[in-house]
């Protein structure tokens, strides 16, 4: 007799609308304020890739090691780098490390996201119509949130040894069924309210 209120939808949540359970899309707002350091301006004709793994996933060390041989400086797609362990902004090749950027600004612009399997950054990610590359690393919600995106056919999931270079390739080259069930999902996240 306890109302349920879940904010994902079923497809991303693995379960079924009933009398006590109610799905109601997202209830996402920023998660830190945007502030003129932290502006995401895109280059012109640039597209991007938005990468957020926070904590207990895939290491800045690994990232800055692996991300630069997927994304040379002469690419077509950039990397934006987002993390609490940045403290500045650099790059390498065709990956750019900030501080902060609000993803709501750069997904826009994006053709994929990595992540850990955060819900936020999913929800955020779907709503946008970009498909995502997840490697959660041993958190149980993050697993369970890759497991549902990828069933739900607008993602890709990888373990951690999976984050190199062939397997990142690989899966870029799979964009275009994901990115129209990403849409699709992103639409129906919406129609929640």
């Amino acid at each position: 007799r306890v109302l349920k209120i879940v904010p994902s939808i079923p497809e991303l949540d693995g379960g079924q609308p009933r009398p006590d359970l109610r799905f109601v899309g997202q209830l996402l707002g920023e998660l830190k304020p945007a502030s003129p350091e932290s502006a995401f301006t895109p280059e012109p004709g640039k597209r991007y890739v938005f990468v957020y793994t926070g904590t207990g996933s895939v290491s800045l060390s690994v990232i800055r090691h692996i991300l630069p041989q997927v994304f040379p400086a002469d690419g077509e797609l950039q990397a934006v780098v987002v993390g609490q362990s940045i403290f500045q902004t650099f790059k390498i090749g065709g990956v750019e490390f900030r501080p902060y950027v609000s993803a709501n600004e750069i997904l826009p612009h994006c053709d994929w996201t990595i992540c850990h399997g955060g819900q936020n950054t999913i929800i955020q990610s779907l709503m946008h119509g970009v498909p995502l590359l997840i490697f959660p690393g041993a958190v149980f919600e993050r697993r369970f949130n890759a497991e549902e995106a990828m069933r739900s056919g607008a993602a890709s999931m990888g373990e951690l040894p999976d984050f190199n270079p062939q397997w990142i390739t690989a899966a870029l080259a799979e964009r275009e069924p994901m990115a129209a069930r990403a849409a699709e999902l992103g639409a129906k996240i919406k129609s929640y309210g």
